[in-house]
């Protein structure tokens, strides 16, 4: 009789040993670990089968996440810089507007991979067309 007592104490013993062992090894879950902030590559291009676009205005967000604003100038475009993305949400965005007739495709490119693209036509004699992406 005590010999079984013995057994039962040392199972019941095991079972919260093991219960409080496996209570403490879960670890929270990893997908609302935060991936922010961090690096990346920002590339902005306007091509043109047209030669002869030029830039009216052109605005663009920059490596400090702040609007920068290019006038005067010529398609294609190309510009990229590393940018500090602090947190969800930020954008990186490109704009165009110009007096022209023709085609224009902008693009951006996060870590030199193509994550928006769109072409824009312009109506009479105005051309103009802006994109952005999320992280």
């Amino acid at each position: 009789m005590k010999k079984m007592n013995f057994k039962s104490g040392i199972l019941a013993a095991l079972t919260v040993l093991l219960g409080i062992t496996l209570l403490y090894s879960c670890d929270e879950d990893d997908d609302n670990v935060s991936i922010y902030p961090k690096n990346v590559k920002i590339a902005y291009s306007i091509t043109s089968k047209s030669k002869d676009i030029k830039i009216g205005k052109l605005t663009f967000t920059d490596s400090t996440g702040k609007d920068s604003v290019q006038t005067n100038g010529q398609v294609p475009f190309n510009k990229s810089f590393p940018r500090l993305i602090s947190k969800q949400g930020e954008k990186a965005k490109l704009a165009f507007a110009s007096a022209g007739n023709g085609e224009i495709t902008f693009e951006i490119k996060v870590d030199d991979q193509v994550v928006k693209t769109e072409s824009f036509k312009s109506a009479a004699d105005s051309l103009k067309g802006s994109i952005e992406y999320i992280f």
